[in-house]
C-alpha cells in the first residue's frame, strides 16, 4: 500500500499543482478581477466631546462625503454600493491644523479579504472649530395680522424684556433681531398670549437653532397686548381777532385738517373735534404772517391718545396791513346829496369789496297846511319805478367799462323771476 502512494510521488504532486493552477485560471475566466469608484460614502465622527466638552462647537468644511476606489472580484465588486461601507473619524485623533483621518472598512468581513480598498477622495476631514459665546438681545415685539377695522394694538408687554443666546461669535455677527411675533388677526378687545421666540440673521432669514449650534435660556415668553379703538376727527381753532386799525386776517392755514386718535371707544365717542387755543395770538399790525406750532398730545384728554404719524399741528395765520383811501362817490345821477348822507362805509366780507351807503331820501316841498316849505321823506323822487332803475343799470354799466372794468350789461327786460332763498335751497337737496 505504501509503495502505491510513493510510486511516481513527483508527477503526483505535478498533477495536483497542475489542478490548482488551472482552477484559478478558470475562476479568473468566470469571475475576473475588476477596479470601481464607489461614491456618497457618509462619514461618521467618534468622540465629539474632544471639542464640546471645550465649549467648542465644529462644522465640517470638508469631507463629510467621500469616495473610495475599490478592486476584487467583478461579482462582489459590482454589487457594493454607499452603505456597504463604514467610514469614521475619531476626533481623538485631532490634529493641530484640526483636520482628523479617515478609516473606512468594509461591513462584510468575507468581502474584506477579496476586496481591496486602493484609495479614497479624501483621507481626512477638516473642521472649523469656534469658540461658544453669550450674549443678550432685546427682545422686539412684531404684529402678524390686521386687527379687526377701526381698531389698533397700541401696546404689547412681555414677561421678559431679554433672552440670552448662546451661539459661535460669527453666528452673533450674524444676528439682525430677536423677535416675538404676535398674531393680532382680527382683534378688537385687550388679549394675552405665548408667543416662541424668533431668531433671525441681517438677511430677514429665521436661524434654525440647531443648525446653527444656537441655544436660548428660554423658547417662548407671555405677551400682554393692549387694542384701543381709532376715530379720526377734524381740527378746529378759537376765533383770531384783530385790534381795529392795525391788520386785518386774510387766511387761516393747518398743517393737518383732521389727525387720528385712539383709546377705549367710551372715551372716543365723547370727542367730536379737537380745538387749538389761539385766543391769545396777538396781532400788532407789523407781522406779514404768524405761525404758531402745538403739540397734539397736550391738547387731548385723559385716557385718549394719539394715532398718528405727526405729533404736532402748525397754525398758519396771513395778515394784511390796514390802509387809507379816499373814495368820490359819485351820487348825481340818484340825485342824493352828501348832506343826505349818513353812513358808509367798505365791506370785504365778500370776493368783492364794495359800499354800503345808508342816506335819507328828503326832499323840500311847500306844505299847503303849514303854509311853509319843510322837508319830507320820499322814495318815489329818487327811485321813480322800474325804468327809472333800468336807466341807473345803464349808467352803472358805463361808469365801470369807463373806469378800465370790462363789466357785460345784463339782459334788459328778461323774464326771470326772483327767487326766494329757502326755496333756492330746497332745490339744491333735490338736485
Amino acid at each position: 500500500m505504501k509503495s502505491r502512494l510513493t510510486d511516481n510521488l513527483i508527477l503526483k504532486i505535478l498533477s495536483v499543482l497542475m489542478a490548482i493552477l488551472i482552477w484559478i485560471v478558470v475562476l479568473n475566466i468566470n469571475d475576473p478581477s475588476k477596479t470601481r469608484l464607489i461614491s456618497g460614502i457618509k462619514v461618521a465622527v467618534e468622540n465629539e466631546s474632544v471639542i464640546t466638552d471645550n465649549n467648542q462647537v465644529y462644522t465640517i468644511t470638508e469631507g463629510q462625503l467621500i469616495s473610495v476606489k475599490v478592486t476584487g472580484p467583478r461579482t462582489i465588486v459590482d454589487s457594493l454600493k454607499a452603505d456597504d461601507f463604514t467610514a469614521t473619524a475619531d476626533f481623538k485623533d485631532l490634529s493641530q491644523a484640526n483636520s482628523v483621518p479617515i478609516d473606512v472598512q468594509l461591513n462584510e468581513y468575507a468581502y474584506q479579504q477579496k476586496v481591496t480598498i486602493n484609495e479614497k477622495s479624501n483621507n481626512t476631514i477638516r473642521l472649523d472649530i469656534e469658540d461658544l459665546v453669550e450674549e443678550t438681545y432685546e427682545i422686539q415685539v412684531k404684529y402678524v395680522g390686521i386687527a379687526a377695522d377701526n381698531y389698533v394694538v397700541a401696546d404689547t408687554q412681555l414677561d421678559r424684556e431679554n433672552v440670552k443666546i448662546t451661539a459661535p461669535q460669527s453666528v452673533h455677527e450674524s444676528i439682525k433681531e430677536v423677535c416675538a411675533n404676535v398674531n393680532i388677526v382680527g382683534v378688537s378687545e385687550d388679549f394675552e398670549t405665548t408667543v416662541p421666540i424668533k431668531v433671525y440673521n441681517n438677511k430677514g432669514v429665521e436661524l434654525i437653532q440647531a443648525d446653527n449650534h444656537v441655544t436660548t435660556d428660554i423658547a417662548q415668553v407671555n405677551a400682554s397686548s393692549t387694542v384701543y379703538y381709532t376715530k379720526s376727527i377734524p381740527v378746529s381753532y378759537t376765533e383770531i381777532t384783530s385790534p381795529e386799525n392795525t391788520a386785518v386776517v386774510s387766511d387761516i392755514r393747518l398743517s393737518k385738517n383732521n389727525i387720528s386718535i385712539m383709546g377705549k371707544k367710551e372715551y372716543l365717542d365723547r370727542i367730536e373735534e379737537i380745538v387749538l387755543p389761539v385766543s391769545d395770538i396777538i396781532i400788532d399790525g407789523t407781522q406779514e404772517e404768524i405761525t404758531r406750532t402745538f403739540d397734539i398730545e397736550d391738547l387731548l384728554p385723559e385716557n385718549v391718545y394719539l394715532n398718528d404719524t405727526a405729533k404736532t399741528i402748525t397754525l398758519t395765520v396771513g395778515l394784511e396791513g390796514m390802509a387809507e383811501k379816499t373814495i368820490y362817490v359819485d351820487v348825481k345821477d340818484i340825485g342824493i346829496k352828501k348832506e343826505n348822507i349818513i353812513h358808509a362805509v367798505v365791506h370785504m366780507d365778500e370776493k368783492t369789496p364794495h359800499f354800503h351807503v345808508v342816506a335819507v331820501p328828503l326832499i323840500d316841498t311847500y306844505d299847503k297846511r303849514r303854509k311853509q316849505n319843510t322837508l319830507k321823506i320820499s322814495r318815489a323822487k329818487y327811485i321813480q319805478g322800474g325804468k327809472h332803475l333800468t336807466k341807473l343799470q345803464d349808467v352803472y354799466n358805463e361808469r365801470m367799462n369807463a373806469c378800465g372794468y370790462k363789466l357785460d350789461r345784463g339782459d334788459i327786460g328778461n323774464l326771470k323771476v326772483h327767487e326766494k332763498t329757502a326755496d333756492y335751497k330746497a332745490r339744491q337737496v333735490k338736485e
